[in-house]
């Protein structure tokens, strides 16, 4: 039987102060927020290489400082986002990783810090079924989209950052005649109050956040202890 060929896809932004998690601000200085933002790249980044399965990283801006290669090892590529919006370029993103011979591939962003290798591995299991698989978030948008033939419908006309996001991508997927699996839903760590009820979960369960963890700890926790 032939082994299934699965990627996975690290989708985000460059951690570059006053240009990444600017909802956190002035909560957290511009820097603070680049230096969180990475935290939480390096945690993400250390769960998929618990995955076994090949790694590719599409980022934005371009990666002037080479940032990528001097904080993570072992991905096999790294490209810059390209596409006229967010749904273009998370499906460019797949459509390049599937055109180099994958059976399926899924996509995260980077402000879930505590997604488990569990929530993936159920992900990939999905798309054994089903032609679509999505992972909500709490806002009703989602973390992860995984594919095992690179379509555009789901992500065409879709309105990002604003309500009912995944719920409109589900329509648009069933009226395409595509089928869609759920995975485990997330908080986006959007605001100071998601941070601190992050910090409560990772201070309580047993993720593998030990990068967020230690910032937090070492530059955070007293300003989230204030928070009421």
């Amino acid at each position: 039987m032939k082994e299934t060929k699965e990627a996975l896809i690290l989708f985000s932004r460059i951690p570059i102060a006053g240009h990444t998690k600017t909802r956190l601000m002035p909560f957290l200085s511009g820097e603070e927020c680049a230096e969180l933002h990475s935290a939480f790249l390096k945690d993400i980044f250390n769960t998929f290489k618990n995955m076994g399965r090949e790694i590719f990283i599409f980022h934005t801006p371009d990666d002037l400082n080479n940032y990528i290669e001097n904080n993570f090892e072992g991905y096999v590529e790294k490209h810059v986002q390209s596409g006229e919006d967010l749904g273009a370029k998370m499906f460019n993103a797949i459509d390049y990783v599937l055109s180099k011979g994958y059976d399926s591939c899924i996509l995260t962003g980077a402000d879930i810090p505590e997604i488990t290798v569990s929530s993936l591995e159920k992900g990939f299991e999905i798309l054994k079924e089903k032609d679509i698989v999505l992972a909500p978030t709490a806002d009703d948008g989602y973390y992860m989209v995984g594919m095992k033939k690179a379509t555009d419908a789901i992500f065409t006309n879709q309105h990002y950052g604003s309500g009912k996001v995944i719920e409109n991508t589900i329509l648009a997927a069933e009226k395409a005649g595509l089928t869609v699996g759920l995975s485990d839903l997330y908080v986006d760590i959007d605001t100071k109050e998601d941070l601190k009820l992050l910090y409560e979960r990772i201070e309580s369960e047993e993720y593998e956040c030990c990068n967020t963890k230690k910032y937090i700890d070492e530059v955070i926790k007293e300003r989230l202890d204030e928070l009421c």
